[in-house]
């Protein structure tokens, strides 16, 4: 490392040595200088293909999604086309903002290629269930079955095919095998819950969230989305309180905040939900979703002042937001 360090001291504008310094430094685990390295590489070689790959890695790596998604698509504009790995990563950014259109048009010409790997068709599989494509989407995960049938994300994306296609049952099975093979991961108890969700079973499903909660690192996901079952099945209160444990946990954000307010006005408390979402402006004014949800919670109270006094407020700092616009507009009449 001190050899290329000299070495780019000497003469910077070698865009190789910068990527060879990132390599190094991403095997030490010092990602930030990583990113910096490779972030000169690409300024100096802008068609520097690889370089962005791993830039698109290290930024995922951070949790800067939206930079690595940048950098993949970049490197997907490479002449010879793009590795495989790439492939699995854009398109998995690409499912995760819904963009499921994309990963398809991305990756359905090694539909049925059995070189590329599992990864490639699990995440293809993905999209294709997220387009809502079900006997399509089981097909798929079938097909990366066959090709490596032992690999536990492939195994659950299966089973939440097979759910959505109508067979819980089934979906089940699979599910209990996998919490007895990683019996430390809380994502097949999470299914599991959803199965019983689907079964009718509420009661039942509500323990396993919480067995699945108890199990993870990083428990947030999934508290939110046990709130959301406790809302659905008509427990408010229970919900409110995990929110304010999840916020009292974690820090506040936008969305805890807005999820936070939706409970507490489906358990009737308008005043407290009223303060949750002025907090949620007070704390990040820069979103301006959360003038968004100020503005129309005082409208639906018939607080029309104080609607239009919010939607004002928030487009002083977001001038451009055409929610906010058309909030004032409709409520100024």
């Amino acid at each position: 490392l001190a050899e290329i360090e000299l070495s780019i001291r000497m003469n910077p504008a070698i865009a190789s040595a910068h990527v060879n310094r990132a390599v190094l430094l991403v095997g030490n685990g010092d990602l930030d200088g990583a990113r910096e390295a490779l972030e000169a590489a690409v300024e100096l070689d802008p068609k520097l293909y690889g370089a962005h790959a791993r830039l698109g890695r290290v930024y995922e790596a951070l949790g800067r999604p939206g930079d690595a998604l940048t950098h993949y698509e970049i490197a997907a504009q490479e002449p010879a086309g793009l590795e495989p790995g790439i492939r699995v990563n854009l398109g998995a950014l690409y499912n995760a903002r819904g963009e499921f259109d994309k990963t398809v048009s991305l990756l359905s010409l090694w539909q049925r290629d059995r070189d590329v790997g599992v990864a490639v068709h699990r995440v293809l599989a993905e999209a294709i269930l997220g387009q809502r494509r079900y006997e399509e989407a089981v097909r798929q995960y079938e097909f990366a079955l066959a090709i490596d049938e032992k690999d536990l994300q492939t195994r659950l994306g299966h089973g939440v095919a097979l759910r959505a296609l109508g067979v819980p049952k089934q979906a089940m099975e699979i599910f209990e095998s996998l919490a007895e093979e990683a019996p430390d991961s809380p994502a097949p108890i999470v299914q599991i819950a959803e199965t019983q969700l689907s079964l009718g079973e509420a009661d039942a499903a509500g323990e396993t969230f919480l067995k699945a909660i108890s199990m993870a690192d990083s428990p947030a996901p999934i508290e939110a989305r046990y709130a959301a079952v406790l809302l659905q099945n008509g427990k408010p209160e229970e919900a409110v309180a995990l929110y304010n444990q999840v916020i009292d946990r974690d820090g506040a954000s936008s969305g805890a905040l807005a999820a936070l307010a939706g409970a507490q006005r489906a358990a009737n408390r308008a005043d407290d939900a009223r303060a949750t979402l002025d907090r949620a402006v007070r704390l990040f004014p820069d979103d301006p979703s959360n003038y968004v949800r100020l503005a129309l919670f005082q409208r639906d109270m018939l607080d029309l002042e104080g609607a239009l006094d919010s939607a004002a407020a928030g487009l002083e700092k977001h001038p451009d937001d055409l929610t906010l616009l058309r909030i004032a507009a409709t409520v100024a009449r």
